[in-house]
């Protein structure tokens, strides 16, 4: 890539996690570059500043950390510095509406991949067609009580804390047919995990799925150590 400034359609935020080597919680974030008319995996972005669906144009590097052929990361050292400045380093272009993203999409032929194709060809982000889907809730087998890290008082709970998955009881799954083959995959999209921070006391957390239902196609992308295990970052 000769020229580091590309722009970037953003489609999907995962939820926050806390990074040691920046010191700070951040997104990864998935989406299309027309610039490199590919789909993209950008880390970190901020938990503010970037809306879904709209464009952003933005300098960024290979990560050394991550051999992905897809992945990039914001060249911005704004980054190290609680995101002053982001806004001089990271500007936005317009605004879309999901439905004509798709159609471009598909115009592209980006909406007719399998997890299997997927594999076989070593990508680590797509977009695959479903027969049906059903999400729901599973036992989160990382969640840490908060609560009894309060009884210590040489234990102290970062600001950042109830952004993340180990706060959570449960995790975002979902059971889909694709291609004639079941899976079940875990759900990483950043806004139904704030549904769930945000009203699991006053409402039913399964409503956190309700726009989900209609969804045809899913936006994949897979883990960085394990190349072969995906999780679903958002719909179409």
């Amino acid at each position: 890539m000769l020229n580091n400034t590309i722009d970037y359609i953003l489609f999907a935020r995962s939820i926050p996690e806390h990074s040691k080597r920046y010191g700070d919680l951040f997104s990864c974030s998935l989406g299309y570059s027309p610039t490199l008319n590919d789909l993209v995996r950008i880390y970190p972005i901020p938990l503010k500043s970037m809306k879904v669906w709209s464009m952003y144009r933005m300098e960024v590097e290979k990560n050394k950390l991550d051999s992905r052929h897809e992945s990039f990361k914001l060249k911005s050292h704004s980054k190290y510095e609680g995101w002053i400045g982001f806004e001089k380093d990271v500007l936005f272009i317009s605004e879309y509406k999901k439905a004509t993203i798709f159609n471009m999409l598909c115009s592209m032929k980006l909406c007719d991949s399998t997890i299997d194709e997927l594999n076989k060809n070593r990508k680590s982000i797509g977009i695959i067609k479903i027969d049906s889907i059903n999400c729901y809730w599973n036992v989160n087998e990382r969640y840490v009580n908060t609560n009894q890290l309060g009884m210590f008082e040489d234990v102290g709970l970062s600001s950042w804390a109830s952004y993340t998955k180990e706060t959570k009881r449960y995790e975002a799954r979902a059971c889909f047919i694709s291609n004639n083959k079941n899976h079940d995959l875990q759900i990483n999209e950043w806004g139904i995990y704030e549904f769930y921070r945000k009203f699991s006391g006053q409402y039913n957390i399964n409503d956190a799925f309700k726009n989900w239902k209609k969804a045809k196609y899913l936006l994949i992308g897979n883990l960085h150590s394990h190349r072969n295990v995906w999780s679903i970052l958002n719909y179409f």
